[in-house]
This record gives C-alpha cells, structure tokens and sequence, in this order.
C-alpha cells in the first residue's frame, strides 16, 4: 500500500466509525450498533482519559471491549432525545497507524437542553489500517457534568 492509500484508508476508517456513532436515524436516539461494531477489530479494546479526570469516575475507569462500548452508547442514547456531530478536525500518523478526531458531539438531552460535548478521540489501527484496534476518547469534562446532571433530572 501506497504512503497516500494508506493515509486515505486509516482517515476514512477513522471518520467511518465516528460517523457510525451518529443515531441510526438522523434525529432519533437509537444507535446502531452493527454499523459502530463493523470498523472495529475482534481484538478492539476502550477507554478513557484525561488520568486524573477517569481517576474520579469509576465508571469511565479500565479498558472494555467493542459490546461494552455499544452498550454504553445505548444506555446513555434512551436518556437523549437525539444527537448529532460534527466532525471539526482530523489527524493522521501513518507510522503509528493511528488516527485523532476532534468532534463536537450536539447532545439533546430528553427533557433538556442542547449540550455540546467536544470530544477527542485517539484511534489505533491494524496493519491494513482499516480497523480499529484501540480507541481513547477525552470527553470535555465540563459538558460531560453538565449532561450527567441533566440526565439526572436537573432540570434545563
């Protein structure tokens, strides 16, 4: 493969899969979790940073495989009304084979109000660039509290 194919390929499974977190149905709140699942590898293993930010949430603490992530997507799309992202950028580094996306997530939460949620995520990949192996996703700490405290019944 090419220098230029193989840019072009991890870039486009990069931006594949964040597109695939997008609702199944564009304004609803069901993901589809056969088009996330399908850019990841067998192996795909995920988490989260910032260190000191996870080291405060239990929950978003170890490394999980792709059926953890899907059912984290569907425990938090039945508290949203839908959601929508735009990708802002994109960074690719062929020798590593890995990738970072910066998106804005557009999070309507049921009940609430509009929450933007910049999130970046560092993607590794296989040899052939064209699944993901590893993911790392730094959530904007600010707007995750905000969303959590919505989803909470905070009111708007």
């Amino acid at each position: 493969m090419t220098g230029q194919d193989l840019y072009t390929t991890l870039e486009s499974t990069a931006t594949d899969f964040i597109t695939s977190l997008s609702p199944g149905t564009a304004g609803s709140n069901n993901p589809n979790p056969v088009q996330i699942m399908s850019n990841m590898s067998p192996d795909f293993r995920s988490d989260f940073g910032h260190r000191f930010f996870v080291s405060t949430k239990p929950h978003l603490q170890g490394r999980h495989g792709a059926e953890h992530f899907v059912n984290r997507m569907a425990f938090m799309a039945v508290k949203l009304e839908t959601w929508k992202i735009d990708t802002t950028d994109v960074v690719v580094d062929e020798r590593k084979k890995s990738v970072m996306v910066k998106s804005d997530f557009h999070m309507i939460v049921r009940g609430g109000k509009a929450v933007v949620n910049e999130i970046v995520f560092l993607l590794g990949m296989d040899e052939s660039g064209q699944e993901i192996v590893n993911a790392t996703e730094f959530v904007d700490a600010e707007a995750a509290s905000e969303i959590a405290r919505l989803m909470q019944g905070g009111g708007q």
